[in-house]
């Protein structure tokens, strides 16, 4: 697992990670055909919900809120924002469905 926080990485209660997972909070960029990419830096704080599972590979990216008893898939890269009780996946990650839950789908 990486975690690359610059600014700010939040793993709620029972958040949990698989193998090969990336967290990063923060990006490069161009400014210039001679400036260095790399003395570039954007952040944006990542936030995981509650009980949220990020399956093998997946990959979470700046500015990302991903909500509470959430999914997301293996090989996954999440751009955007997921709502709890959702199931993510691709590349990018679409929220593909609501997950079933027995204290709300009773």
């Amino acid at each position: 697992v990486v975690v690359h926080c610059a600014e700010s990485v939040v793993l709620e209660k029972h958040a949990s990670v698989a193998e090969l997972v990336t967290i990063a909070d923060s990006t490069h960029y161009w400014t210039g055909p001679d400036d260095f990419f790399y003395d570039n830096v954007r952040t944006a704080p990542i936030h995981i919900g509650a009980n949220t599972w990020l399956c093998p590979r997946a990959s979470v990216t700046s500015g990302v809120t991903v909500g509470s008893h959430c999914l997301i898939a293996s090989s996954s890269v999440v751009i955007c924002d997921v709502p709890d009780g959702h199931l993510a996946s691709g590349v990018p990650a679409t929220t593909m469905r609501s997950l079933r839950h027995p204290w709300i789908d009773a």
